[in-house]
């Protein structure tokens, strides 16, 4: 009995073919700030004036903090494309995972911002035949390509089904 429990756990399983999370490109102007208090802080230093210990330490713990923050907002959300099944996962301790068969998509849209397009990211939605709730694919990077798989899977499926 354990080993059909396995085998049947184990046909749930696929592979994964892409797996994305959102794009570091949307915090583009976090980073560039940080360069700015970096290159404000050399600047101080190669001028031989006085610098405060305590504003050196400020400036190190805030590009930590987000340095971190950053890097936990993108894992956040991760997208995965199966053979069948598109997965969207929410969390980092505790996960929420939302399975969505691609026989039940009906539409894709690619939405981007002139910003979005010129960094190559954005976001897609993914609205489903049921009615139900549309689900939003953010700040992911090349998310045309990302719906050209889904559309290819889901054109092999309809062929073969």
């Amino acid at each position: 009995m354990r080993n059909n429990k396995k085998g049947v756990e184990e046909s749930y399983k696929s592979i994964v073919l892409i797996k994305t999370t959102n794009s570091r490109k949307i915090y583009l102007f976090l980073y560039l700030m940080i360069l700015i208090l970096i290159a404000v802080l050399i600047f101080i230093k190669i001028t031989n004036r006085p610098l405060d210990t305590m504003a050196l330490k400020l400036v190190a713990a805030f590009v930590i903090a987000l340095a971190i923050a950053t890097e936990l907002h993108r894992v956040y959300n991760i997208y995965e494309i199966h053979d069948n099944s598109l997965i969207h996962t929410q969390g980092i301790l505790s996960k929420h995972s939302r399975k969505i068969d691609f026989s039940a998509i009906s539409d894709l849209y690619v939405i981007q911002n002139l910003w979005q397009r010129i960094l190559s990211y954005g976001n897609v939605e993914v609205r489903l035949f049921s009615g139900e709730n549309t689900t939003y694919i953010k700040n992911i990077n090349k998310p045309s390509e990302f719906v050209e798989i889904i559309l290819r899977k889901i054109n092999q499926k309809a062929k073969r089904g």
